[in-house]
């Protein structure tokens, strides 16, 4: 008689005893605080954020506050030891992944737990990110647990490019996003690359890209955030990394799907630009006209194409008819049970709707495409950064829609920032790190179960603590390498 393979060496019944013997009393606090949870109800208070802001409180900040460098690295070790102490590693190191609860669609009205998914904006992906970019910068600070948790990332990464290549079924989502689709793969490679400047990833990189264009014809979203606009400047990347002139034409055949697809015309020549997640177009960054005015700009200094610079023109005009003064504000035109969010006095100021994003689409233009509508890009600047020092201090920390993305925002603005305000927003910086140290780094979950990922959660706020000691890191929020 041969061998037998390919047999369970345990039973059943075995395993889960053992794993029993195995429970420990943070296992049943853990266990608790899932049921507890799945069975109350989230309140409206925690869906609409919005209402929930205060002003950064430039020039009444401590001035005898002590400012070291090393609070910010040492605040991301915190975070990283809670996603390490959170995190499920296999056996063999070559698969990680995340619990996670967070709030299910308004009809359902309840949360959802499960693990994590792959993407940048919520997955795996932002926290290989968070991970790579303390590792590199923090040499004193290695440890081997770190190290098998990068490891881990990395290998869950790769297994899952290899088998998207391999099984065009398998992609996450079908989903083209830059933050929460494919093209959000192929966009950490690159800034993993950057990063390390490990080879390896440079590969996956180009492997997703050569892909990526097979995913245009399922991409009816478009925006920045899911859709081609995003995806327009991971393929600029991909040209400044390789200098191949392909990833040029890819980028433009995506502004000839974003024209055909989502352009609304008025007839004062200003352009919109319609997102499947908004019944009218928008103003910000994630699903508005900023989004697509950031990724033009970008393409615009790749291509010198002037048929861009008149998109930007015209939808710059688009977007500042939605600026209202009384609000210090562009208006919110989501609708949310029959009313537009700004007539029900819901006005965020965040990354991705309101005056952080569209300081970063405005900044864009500046830098990449001289001598289009200047004294408005200039008028715009100084709107948004006044709007954020008024309503920038939230009542959730994450990048998305939190303090440490609006940060992150004025941090890109420094040069457009008075004396006095550059040194009131290290002051800012030197408090969100000490709050962090001490645990607090709301999200709107329990600090100990709090969300892991980049754009909602603690990762992303453990880069924001790097970035603010490292302004070379690059800026994850205009998708720059």
């Amino acid at each position: 008689m041969g061998d037998c393979i390919n047999f369970f060496g345990d039973t059943a019944y075995s395993v889960i005893k053992k794993r029993i013997k195995n429970l420990n009393i943070e296992d049943m606090n853990f266990q608790r605080f899932i049921i507890s949870l799945k069975i109350s109800s989230p309140t409206p208070e925690m869906r609409v954020k919005e209402k929930r802001q205060t002003t950064l409180n430039f020039n009444k900040e401590t001035a005898n506050l002590v400012y070291s460098h090393d609070i910010f690295d040492t605040a991301a070790k915190k975070i990283l030891d809670n996603l390490y102490n959170r995190a499920f590693i296999s056996k063999k190191n070559n698969d990680v992944n995340w619990i996670q609860a967070v709030l299910s669609t308004e009809a359902d009205n309840s949360w959802e737990i499960s693990k994590m998914g792959m993407y940048l904006y919520d997955g795996i992906a932002g926290i290989a990110i968070f991970v790579n970019a303390f590792l590199a910068q923090n040499q004193n600070f290695l440890d081997k647990k770190y190290l098998q948790l990068k490891i881990a990332l990395d290998n869950t990464l790769f297994k899952y490019v290899d088998q998207c290549l391999f099984d065009k079924n398998f992609f996450d989502d079908k989903s083209l996003g830059a933050f929460y689709g494919e093209s959000s793969i192929a966009y950490t490679f690159q800034i993993l690359f950057r990063i390390t400047q490990n080879k390896l990833y440079f590969e996956y990189a180009r492997k997703i890209c050569d892909h990526l264009p097979n995913q245009v014809e399922n991409d009816d979203i478009c925006d920045y955030l899911l859709g081609s606009a995003g995806a327009i400047n991971v393929f600029v990347n991909m040209f400044e990394l390789t200098g191949n002139k392909k990833y040029l034409n890819i980028s433009m055949s995506l502004l000839d799907h974003i024209e055909k697809s989502a352009r609304v015309a008025f007839p004062d020549n200003s352009i919109a630009w319609k997102s499947d997640m908004a019944s009218d177009p928008l103003a910000g960054l994630s699903h508005g006209a900023s989004g697509f005015i950031l990724s033009f700009s970008r393409l615009y200094k790749a291509t010198k194409d002037k048929r861009i610079l008149d998109l930007i023109s015209n939808t710059l005009n688009f977007e500042d008819k939605l600026y209202d003064h009384n609000l210090h504000n562009w208006r919110d035109n989501r609708i949310i049970q029959g009313q537009r969010n700004y007539k029900n006095n819901i006005n965020p100021v965040a990354w991705c709707h309101g005056s952080s994003g569209i300081l970063l689409a405005r900044l864009a233009v500046k830098r990449n495409c001289a001598n289009v509508n200047n004294d408005l890009v200039e008028r715009d600047i100084r709107l948004a950064i006044d709007s954020i020092k008024r309503m920038g201090n939230r009542d959730q920390n994450c990048l998305c829609h939190g303090s440490f993305g609006n940060v992150l925002c004025l941090l890109e603005a420094q040069d457009e920032l008075t004396i006095q305000d550059q040194k009131d927003l290290e002051i800012i910086k030197l408090k969100m790190a000490k709050k962090v140290l001490e645990g607090h780094w709301s999200c709107g979950l329990p600090p100990q179960y709090e969300n892991t990922s980049f754009m909602l959660g603690i990762s992303g706020i453990g880069y924001a603590l790097l970035k603010m000691n490292n302004s070379k890191l690059p800026n994850v929020l205009s998708l720059e390498i």
